[in-house]
């Protein structure tokens, strides 16, 4: 053939062919002499010397490559080893078929629409998990640089108020323990409870600095009077329905926030005047106190955030806190003991080494109780946050809900182990 000829499919397997001047040349079209047009010739049945294959210009077929009669393949169109095309079909050019694959006399494929739409498809699936895959590892390092940044922060303002002790350090706790307030009572609301929140929240903020600026006595008044007072607001609002749950819930603020985690921060930070001379170790006893039990009780937290993720699979708490795991746990353990003996040996605090060891696992139990306990609140609810104060994690109580039971726990221990130690052949 020519490269001037064109293909074009017909019905029934017969095919038209022209010249590039509607009429064909020696060798095609039809033989001279016929004594037939060319059109008539061409819709018989093909002689014996037409069944032989002519290649267009250009075309390079493969070894043992049989083309039926009368099929034209198209000019660049390269086809497999041994595959044997029915008449009547046409290839589409750069359709690349496989080896030996038979396709039945007469089904007409819908190759190119077939390709276009499930290649749009595989696309579109790639496109969406490309796409899914970069959004997460962007969100995961994005939380990660919230957490980072914000930790940084509150590490660095911590240290400055604990060192600086005084009115500085009640006021910080002060004002934890009043946003903190409005984040449990603005749970219970969310459970339906109708708690009296301005007189909880109030007392609750209050109560640091009747720990710092009082006696004892008067810490221990406040909460009796808290009560009370709550009892007198149930009676005046000339209600009972559901008085049983407003006032216990309105308590349950003031002792879970100001008393557990308010007043025991500052009885700590100032246990060296419970001491009565006594010294933990070589700096400010409640310094060392202090530090020790936030340190101990964050690297715990921090081990098992990062041990957890990497090979967490027993779930310890799977319908409360889901991604707290029993690695996790090991792995804040392993943190958080490493931090006490540091701790220990810097500040040449009292007691024997493996002392510190059971407490940096002790801190770490206790901040996960903590931890699960304030997510069973959440949960109630069906929140994953208290709040959203805190970029990277959340609300006030999401940081220092395991702290809520360390401080006070520990708060007891160190006002009694010089006690014990000094007279104890435990001591070093």
């Amino acid at each position: 053939m020519s490269s001037g000829s064109k293909s074009g499919g017909g019905k029934g397997g017969k095919e038209e062919v022209m010249g590039e001047k509607g009429q064909g040349e020696k060798g095609q079209g039809h033989r001279p002499g016929s004594g037939q047009d060319f059109e008539t010739s061409w819709r018989r049945e093909p002689s014996p010397e037409l069944q032989e294959e002519q290649t267009p210009v250009g075309k390079q077929t493969s070894v043992e490559k049989q083309t039926p009669v009368g099929e034209q393949i198209p000019v660049g169109k390269q086809t497999s080893v041994g595959k044997q095309t029915p008449v009547g079909e046409q290839i589409p050019v750069g359709k690349q078929t496989s080896v030996g694959k038979q396709i039945p006399v007469g089904k007409q494929i819908p190759v190119r629409r077939y390709d276009e739409n499930f290649g749009a498809v595989v696309q579109r699936v790639i496109d969406g998990i490309d796409r899914l895959k970069g959004e997460r590892g962007e969100l995961i390092s994005e939380e990660l640089r919230k957490r980072l940044i914000s930790g940084i922060f509150l590490a660095s303002v911590a240290i400055f108020v604990v060192v600086s002790g005084g009115l500085a350090f009640v006021i910080f706790i002060s004002i934890f323990c009043l946003l903190g307030a409005i984040e449990i009572y603005r749970l219970l609301e969310m459970k339906g409870e109708a708690p009296f929140k301005e007189i909880g929240v109030a007392i609750t903020s209050l109560i640091p600095f009747v720990a710092y600026l009082a006696p004892p006595d008067a810490l221990f008044a406040l909460i009796t009077f808290s009560i009370i007072a709550i009892f007198f607001i149930q009676i005046t609002s000339r209600g009972y329905k559901g008085a049983i749950e407003k006032v216990l819930m309105t308590y349950f603020g003031i002792m879970y926030v100001g008393w557990l985690g308010g007043a025991h921060a500052v009885m700590l930070r100032n246990i060296s005047k419970e001491l009565k001379g006594e010294q933990l170790a070589k700096i400010d006893s409640g310094i060392f106190a202090f530090v020790f039990v936030v340190a101990s009780t964050v690297f715990a937290d921090i081990g098992a955030y990062f041990f957890g993720k990497r090979f967490g699979r027993i779930k310890i708490a799977a319908t409360i806190s889901p991604g707290k795991t029993l690695e996790g746990f090991f792995g804040g353990v392993a943190l958080s003991v490493t931090v006490a003996i540091l701790l220990k040996i810097l500040f040449s605090s009292i007691g024997p080494i493996w002392l510190y060891a059971f407490f940096g696992f002790f801190a770490a139990f206790l901040g996960l109780i903590g931890d699960i306990a304030e997510s069973s609140l959440k949960r109630d609810v069906h929140v994953k946050d208290s709040g959203f104060l805190i970029p990277g994690h959340g609300g006030v109580l999401d940081r220092v809900d395991s702290l809520i039971f360390t401080i006070p726990i520990f708060y007891y221990i160190f006002k009694h182990i010089s006690s014990l130690l000094s007279s104890s052949p435990l001591a070093p």
